[in-house]
């Protein structure tokens, strides 16, 4: 046999392997989707991944979103089950971040929750209280729950509309509100440092649109002034507690001022 003869030999068996495996594995898929048709939703699995320091929403707050719109699913055939809408309607809860629903071959329908994580409860001029979470996600608060995160308060205008759950305002480059714009700044860095965390109980803004830190310890008050330089005022706060107030001790100040660039001026009692 020629060189040229074997050569397209070997390319012809070539091609009959191939279109043998793609055929193959159609079958295989119509065979899998035919079996999932038969499988039926034996139970619903609900994970709520974050119940340390939120809860917002439990198990049965899950289920009777999912019953009250869309019914009993369990003993139903998976293939009349519209999984991708059950957790596109999870994701519109205003507590819910993040919603994963899949099936198992088992017949398990498995429902995983991560909920937001508020980092500053706003309660505005007017009263109204919602929540700002590390994403900058504008929130409602829940009468459920209360999430025990920094307050801000005092002369804070911005109010909210939460009529539309399913659309929630975020704090981003184009959010107009300067306001609510440098508290998240500000929350945000508490919130990553555990120090600073640990340290700072409010955020009140003043009348000239200032802000003044209410510590949890201390009957004090620390003048911020506004964000400028905040990280260096803030690396300030802690050299001077760490070395300063331990001197005449919390009680003796009335006032601690971060306003002037590179210096603090305490004002005693």
């Amino acid at each position: 046999m020629s060189t040229k003869k074997l050569i397209l030999n070997k390319k012809v068996k070539r091609l009959i392997w191939i279109s043998n495996s793609i055929l193959s594995l159609i079958i295989l898929l119509v065979i899998v989707r035919s079996l999932q048709k038969r499988i039926q939703c034996s139970e619903i699995q609900i994970s709520i991944l974050d119940t340390t320091n939120n809860y917002f929403i439990d198990k049965n707050d899950v289920l009777d979103l999912i019953y009250n719109n869309f019914g009993n699913v369990v003993g139903y055939s998976f293939d009349s089950i519209n999984i991708a809408l059950i957790e596109k309607k999870l994701n519109k809860n205003p507590f819910i971040k993040q919603a994963e629903v899949y099936k198992t071959v088992h017949g398990e329908l498995v429902v995983e929750i991560e909920q937001r994580n508020p980092i500053l409860r706003i309660i505005n001029s007017k009263q109204q209280s919602y929540y700002i979470d590390y994403d900058g996600i504008i929130m409602p608060v829940s009468d459920k729950f209360t999430s025990l995160e920094i307050l801000a308060s005092g002369n804070i205008a911005k109010s909210f509309n939460f009529s539309d759950l399913s659309s929630l305002p975020v704090i981003n480059d184009d959010f107009k509100n300067k306001t609510l714009k440098e508290l998240f700044i500000l929350a945000k860095f508490l919130n990553d440092n555990l120090f600073y965390q640990a340290l700072v109980e409010q955020i009140y803004v003043n009348e000239k649109d200032e802000y003044e830190l209410i510590p949890r310890v201390g009957n004090h008050i620390i003048e911020f002034g506004d964000i400028s330089d905040y990280e260096e005022k803030f690396r300030n706060l802690k050299e001077f507690y760490k070395r300063g107030i331990n001197k005449l001790g919390w009680e003796k100040y009335s006032k601690v001022s971060l306003k002037y660039k590179n210096q603090i001026v305490c004002t005693l009692k």
